[in-house]
């Protein structure tokens, strides 16, 4: 009941792994947080700047992680003129409370992939289809950080199966499918390799498979994601994140 009080999800979230995926993350963002402001920073800039470049013509659609409001420059956000529809597969209430007063502001509890609830029901054998991202035909829609948190949630970075591989080549696909059908501009900002340092010995894991960006990212950063010790004694892992006009 309690748990019900301080945050709603969409069907799948809790199933999935995901909520314990948000959960962790948000842990870790409040125990490191000199490694996690660098990237945080960055993702709000980026927005920042990304809102600046884009026709400020219609309401804007930000798919999010579910974190909070803590990668998105929140007062920027409600100095649009229109309306700004945040997306996340699950909402905190302190999320709810820091945009109070912030009229421009609505909230909408969704997986962006429509994938999470066939996922949590049949992991072996469900496989995502075309994915069901609210892109508003004549607005402007983002994607900030959600991809990766439903990659790692669906399958492992490290040693993949052939059926991980094609599922994350089959969501990573629908989900920039459907950015790319927006009539507006899109912009999607992921994390795309992974770093892991263990006992002097580092490795890198690619997130998005090969050959689904066509381009290259336009600005990139750093994300220590995890510092040494934090997940695993030994272990220190940084994430390269990149942003894409598609």
């Amino acid at each position: 009941m309690l748990a019900s009080l301080t945050r709603k999800m969409a069907p799948g979230v809790r199933e999935s792994g995901l909520l314990a995926r948000v959960e962790r993350a948000r842990k870790l963002a409040s125990t490191y947080v000199s490694a996690w402001t660098p990237h945080l920073e960055a993702t709000r800039q980026t927005l920042r700047d990304a809102m600046k470049t884009s026709e400020n013509k219609s309401r804007l659609v930000i798919h999010t992680t579910g974190w909070g409001l803590s990668d998105l420059p929140l007062e920027d956000l409600a100095s649009q003129q229109n309306e700004v529809d945040l997306v996340a597969p699950v909402w905190w209430r302190e999320s709810y409370k820091k945009a109070k007063g912030h009229q421009a502001l609505q909230f909408t509890i969704s997986d962006a992939t429509g994938y999470l609830e066939d996922y949590s029901a049949a992991p072996s054998t469900a496989m995502p289809g075309k994915a069901d991202l609210r892109a508003p035909v004549d607005g402007r829609v983002m994607s900030v950080n959600y991809l990766h948190e439903i990659l790692a949630t669906t399958g492992p970075v490290r040693h993949p199966s052939e059926e991980d591989i094609d599922r994350a080549r089959a969501l990573t696909g629908a989900h920039v499918a459907a950015l790319e059908a927006s009539e507006g501009q899109a912009l999607l900002i992921t994390p795309f390799a992974r770093y892991e340092t263990k006992r002097g010995k580092s490795e890198r894991l690619e997130i998005i498979p090969p050959h689904i960006l066509a381009k290259d990212p336009f600005t990139t950063w750093d994300w220590h994601m995890a510092p040494l010790g934090a997940i695993d004694q030994g272990l220190d892992i940084h994430l390269k994140v990149g942003a894409w006009w598609l």
